[in-house]
């Protein structure tokens, strides 16, 4: 009985060493795979992973909320593939109204001179490479007034103005007989001036914009 209790605890000791050599043979094959780059698409359903390529016939969706779950709370979504109007769009960024005045849908910054924060390209000629369906604010735009018996009017505050800008202007009433716009101009890179072609017996509102 002796003889065979020492057999049965010898016998147990080599199949538990052969077990565990191939388990570590099995992990260490488990973590060479896991190193190896992948090679197949993530089909629909399957999770998203950085440094991949994801195919799928479905729009691929991420919510920004502020439970962390899709309610009446939500606030943002990301949307890659085709919206529910059916239309397909590279990405497409949306806030509703609950997010609030701030919300934005999409946004591109930069921090450094020469960089851009939002380039849109159009590889075709004559192609619309930027639409804008509804209003548009531009930092770089807003009105002044010239005085009654004044031909023009400085705007100061601004920024960034370079040699080359383009600075337009239209009055917007009537600055009196014989009285019209002349042209407007950059002064420096912080001002515009806008000027009659005489002083105006009216005083008269201006709107300005500025490219470059």
């Amino acid at each position: 009985m002796a003889a065979s209790k020492n057999l049965g605890v010898a016998g147990a000791a080599v199949i538990t060493r052969r077990d565990a050599i191939i388990g570590a043979l099995a992990l260490a094959a488990g973590a060479l795979v896991a190193t190896k780059p992948e090679t197949a698409a993530a089909a629909n359903g399957s999770a998203v992973s950085v440094g991949m390529i994801h195919a799928g016939t479905a729009p691929t969706v991420f919510w920004c909320t502020t439970t962390g779950n899709l309610g009446p709370t939500y606030s943002q979504a990301m949307i890659a593939g085709p919206n529910p109007s059916g239309k397909h769009r590279g990405l497409d960024g949306e806030v509703y109204a609950l997010a609030g005045n701030a919300a934005v849908g999409v946004q591109g910054s930069a921090s450094a001179l020469g960089q851009y924060g939002v380039v849109a390209n159009h590889s075709v000629a004559g192609g619309t490479a930027l639409q804008v369906n509804g209003k548009a604010v531009f930092s770089r735009s807003g009105t002044g007034t010239i005085p009654k018996g004044s031909s023009y009017k400085t705007v100061t505050g601004l920024a960034g103005i370079g040699n080359g800008a383009f600075v337009l202007a239209t009055l917007q009433g009537n600055p009196g007989t014989g009285v019209y716009l002349k042209f407007a101009r950059r002064v420096d890179a912080g001002t515009i001036r806008v000027y009659l072609n005489k002083a105006a017996p009216n005083a008269v509102t201006f709107a300005w914009f500025i490219l470059g």
